[in-house]
Formats: structure tokens, C-alpha cells, sequence
């Protein structure tokens, strides 16, 4: 049934679930209703004593919105694939903004030259 044993997990993950849960300050009744399964259940899991499918591990990295293998590895506070992807288009963003207003900045200094020499060559007409 596609099932992680308890004894291949490292209790760390029932751990990460738990400490990842509270910091979102989800209780565990309302955290397991969202799961659909009891509160009794999610504590076996926090407290690594039994299997947990494969699915169900990653229906809770997508409540927790982290990655599953971010449940797995030693730093579950890793942003995701999603979080870095969006972060790397946020600053390319920033930096097109930033390029931008030099642009701008150097537009209104070209035309204030171009109003400079009209003027000048307008004195003499």
C-alpha cells in the first residue's frame, strides 16, 4: 500500500511534523481533521509509532507547505522548489525596477539636455 515503515523513518520527521504544526499554531485535533484522519492517528505519527503512506506524507508537506522531502532531509525549514522560484523571479523583478528607474532617470536627464540645446538654438532664429 505504498507505505513508509515506522522503523525507515527517522523520528525526526514525526518531530519536524509536530514542531512545523505548532509554529503555524495549528492544534492537532484541527491539523488532523484537515487530514481527515483522528487526532490519535497524527499523534502516532508525530511520535513515529506507526506507518504512514506515501501519500498521506506528502498530503502533509502541502498542509505544512513544504516540500516532502523537506520532511525527510535534515532541514525541513528549506524553502521549496516553489518558494525559490518565486523568490528568484521577485528579485529579477526588483532588479528590472531598479533598471527601470535608472532608465527613467537618465530619460528626463537626456531631455532636460535636448530642452537646454532647443532653447539655445531657438535664441538664434
Amino acid at each position: 500500500m505504498n507505505e513508509i515503515p515506522k522503523e525507515l523513518l527517522p523520528k525526526q520527521v514525526g518531530e519536524k511534523i509536530r514542531a512545523l504544526r505548532e509554529a503555524k499554531k495549528i492544534t492537532q485535533s484541527a491539523f488532523a481533521r484537515q487530514l481527515g484522519i483522528s487526532p490519535a492517528a497524527l499523534y502516532k505519527i508525530e511520535a513515529g509509532q506507526t506507518d504512514i503512506s506515501i501519500s498521506r506524507l506528502a498530503q502533509i508537506a502541502g498542509l505544512l507547505h513544504i516540500t516532502p522531502d523537506q520532511l525527510l532531509t535534515s532541514n525541513a525549514n528549506a524553502p521549496s522548489a516553489l518558494e525559490t522560484a518565486y523568490a528568484a523571479m521577485k528579485k529579477r523583478v526588483d532588479n528590472r525596477e531598479e533598471e527601470i528607474s535608472l532608465l527613467q532617470t537618465k530619460l528626463a536627464r537626456l531631455y532636460e539636455e535636448v530642452e537646454r540645446k532647443q532653447s539655445y538654438f531657438y535664441r538664434f532664429e
